[in-house]
């Protein structure tokens, strides 16, 4: 029998495993650590790394005799060595790719395109290592922190403290203040302006991790704007509250702090050197525009605005001048306070507790004031402002105006001046006037029009009541003197009475003497005939007493004054009002009167 030849399963399966051996052997010895294509990657690697090296320590030795022959510092010959390893970068060499970094002066990293870093000084070129095997982490938020100082608007440096919050190992932290030109953190950072800081970890082989920032943006050292401001109303006054409207802005970027704005008006345009305790005027509240104030005191006055902004920066406004006048006395409403001026062809001084009467607010033709508010009903008690200049001759015109009596002289007076009132003359004068009553007193001690004349009074008794009408610190009451009697002829002589003639006080008219019943006397106001300059019954009615005594050597005499309606068995009889008249003294009659005057107090 034929025996079949071949290869059995046993010797097939036993050739299959020492083959799998020889493999294996071959495999690791090719790529294990220490394999042939290991050894062959790690011999090339050196090769450049030693091929870099080389090409720099040539171009360092290549400049070694200029720094001979130059006499260059170590930086200048670094300096030097930056640049030529940077031209050689350029020229696409053996360092194509490398970039060049300056650790300091003296020193330069020069880093290639696979990451081999080469520390080169002036007298070696080293390998320090190989970037890629070890980088820096990325900081994450809750990794680091930027403590400012101070935190908030400030108008001075911002120091910056950076604190990273985990284990950085050998790495260093670096800061820049433009992300470009790094610096080793060491102590806060000093901030002049509103920047980005900006920190990272690098390592020994200048090897970068991911960058964090802190904006710096509540540094304003801007001064505020200066305020625009604009005053009303047009006119102001004394009693007028000034309305200033005020708008603060600020351009820096902490904005206008308006609690912190202050205001103040002062008569000195005067910068008041942004100095917080002067401006005593008050504090602005949130969102306010407009200041309400008012000044007492006539003057020229500038509104001064120190405006604040959040940093502390401060900016002086001076706006003005504004003239506030003496406030002035209204038609119809009383006077408070303190006694006021009233311009209208002339000037005169309404008392506290009086007011214009409408209608009778020129003075050149007889200003009426009255107790009463809007008294155009005539229910108030009235009186008559007499302007009397200072240059006046302030004396009885006895030659002037006639004394009926010529055999009466004068003596003196009663004691009629009101306390505080210590002379007539420089009282009036001072005032630029006086007041006389509208009408006769009237029984109850009035100056009202429709009333009963008081008669059967003795000169004393109508002294001692005239004072009793009214007495404070801004008007006094009295009764009327000659010459102030005097001073009431010259304004009203020749002017228009009530029917439209003439008035002259030397002349006497029987139109201003009615008669009738009673003895011819009626209630004041009674007649148009004997209205002038809007006072009443200066001629006719009652002969009124004044202050002055005298005597005609056997008898003491009280004086009168005006014209007067007497019965007698002859008939009326009539004088001019100018006249005076003399009264035994003591003496009560049913034709005597009195009528007051007013002092005003300034």
């Amino acid at each position: 029998m034929k025996k079949n030849k071949g290869i059995t399963l046993i010797a097939l399966v036993i050739t299959i495993i020492v083959l799998l051996i020889l493999a294996g052997v071959s495999i690791a010895t090719l790529t294990g650590q220490n394999g042939i294509l290991s050894k062959a990657t790690t011999a090339e690697e050196e090769s450049k790394k030693a091929q870099y090296k080389e090409a720099l320590q040539i171009i360092g030795n290549g400049l070694r005799d200029e720094k001979i022959l130059e006499n260059l510092t170590v930086e200048e010959y670094m300096e030097r060595y930056k640049e030529a390893i940077e031209e050689e970068i350029s020229r696409k060499g053996t360092l194509e790719g490398a970039r060049v970094v300056v650790k300091n002066p003296t020193t330069l990293r020069v880093i290639t395109k696979e990451g081999y870093v080469y520390e080169i000084t002036e007298d070696e070129v080293r390998y320090i290592g190989e970037q890629g095997k070890n980088p820096p982490p990325n900081l994450q938020e809750g990794d680091i922190a930027f403590k400012l100082n101070p935190s908030g608007y400030t108008n001075t440096n911002v120091t910056v403290e950076i604190t990273v919050n985990i284990d950085i190992g050998k790495n260093m932290i670096q800061y820049s203040k433009d992300g470009t030109t790094w610096e080793k953190y060491s102590t806060a950072v000093t901030f002049e302006k509103n920047e980005t800081i900006y920190a990272r970890l690098i390592n020994e082989l200048d090897e970068i991790g991911g960058t964090a920032t802190k904006p710096i943006d509540k540094i304003d050292k801007e001064d505020p704007n200066q305020a625009t401001i604009s005053f009303s109303p047009a006119s102001i006054d004394t009693d007028t509250e000034i309305t200033a409207t005020v708008t603060q802005s600020d351009n820096g970027v902490s904005g206008v702090d308006m609690t912190k704005c202050k205001w103040v008006y002062t008569d000195s345009s005067t910068s008041l050197e942004k100095n917080e305790a002067k401006f005593t005027g008050g504090f602005f509240k949130e969102n306010q525009t407009e200041i309400k104030a008012k000044i007492t005191t006539p003057g020229t006055y500038y509104l001064h605005i120190l405006t604040v902004d959040k940093a502390k920066n401060k900016t002086e406004t001076v706006k003005g001048p504004i003239t506030v006048k003496k406030a002035m006395a209204k038609v119809g409403e009383i006077v408070t306070g303190e006694n006021k001026e009233y311009e209208k062809n002339g000037t005169a001084i309404i008392p506290v507790g009086f007011a214009i009467k409408p209608g009778c607010d020129d003075i050149s033709k007889g200003l009426v004031i009255s107790d009463v508010a809007n008294d155009t009903e005539d229910t108030g008690n009235q009186f008559v402002w007499i302007a009397v200049a200072d240059t006046v001759n302030y004396t009885n015109n006895v030659g002037k105006y006639p004394i009926y009596y010529t055999d009466v002289h004068t003596t003196g007076t009663v004691d009629y001046l009101p306390s505080g009132v210590t002379d007539e003359k420089t009282t009036v004068i001072s005032a630029g006037g006086f007041y006389i009553a509208r009408f006769e007193t009237g029984t109850g001690l009035v100056s009202k029009k429709g009333i009963w004349p008081w008669t059967n009074i003795t000169q004393a008794d109508a002294n001692s009541q005239a004072k009793n009408f009214i007495q404070n610190a801004h008007v006094k009451s009295a009764l009327v003197s000659g010459v102030q009697w005097d001073l009431v002829m010259d304004f009203v002589n020749g002017k228009k009475d009530g029917t439209g003639q003439p008035f002259y006080t030397n002349t006497p008219s029987t139109t201003r003497h009615i008669g009738g019943a009673n003895k011819g006397i009626r209630n004041s106001g009674s007649n148009a005939a004997d209205f002038v300059c809007n006072i009443y019954d200066l001629e006719g009615n009652c002969t009124e007493y004044s202050i002055e005594t005298g005597s005609n050597g056997t008898f003491p005499y009280g004086y009168s004054r005006g014209g007067c309606t007497e019965y007698y068995s002859e008939g009326w009889y009539r004088n001019m009002a100018s006249v005076r008249w003399t009264a035994t003294y003591g003496d009560k009659s049913w034709s005597h009167s009195f009528r007051m005057v007013l002092y005003v107090m300034k």
